[in-house]
């Protein structure tokens, strides 16, 4: 019995990254959204930021950057969280849970965005119009 064995792709994580700096990291920047004061509209723009790019890659790769992809967005919200250590303030302290429970959130929707980018890839392989 064969096991089908898939390696981990390096350079989907190290693409991954870069397209969230450059296509939502910088953005952020331009229109200040990461420094307002409005958590609800910070916490949309990161998560669906983290959706769309995701989601773009798992469209233009060949199915094999699932994990790499959600690997990317954890890491850098990790980092994005060290450099402006208000993004994960809420009201109070930052608790370990609450850290936990947004890398959780993150790898989870990226994973999904990849998922989902990959079957409308194929979806349009099948059906060209």
């Amino acid at each position: 019995m064969a096991h089908s064995h898939v390696q981990f792709d390096w350079r989907w994580l190290g693409i991954g990254f870069c397209f969230l700096v450059v296509f939502h990291l910088l953005p952020s920047f331009l229109i200040g959204v990461l420094t307002v004061r409005n958590e609800l509209m910070m916490y949309l723009w990161l998560f669906s930021g983290f959706s769309l790019v995701s989601g773009y890659i798992g469209y233009r790769t060949q199915g094999e950057s699932l994990l790499e992809s959600a690997f990317a967005s954890t890491i850098y919200l990790m980092l994005l969280s060290y450099a402006l250590p208000g993004i994960l303030k809420t009201k109070g302290e930052i608790t370990v849970v609450f850290v936990l429970i947004g890398i959780a959130c993150v790898f989870v929707i990226s994973a999904m965005s990849v998922y989902v980018g990959n079957v409308l890839r194929r979806k349009q392989q099948t059906n060209p119009e």
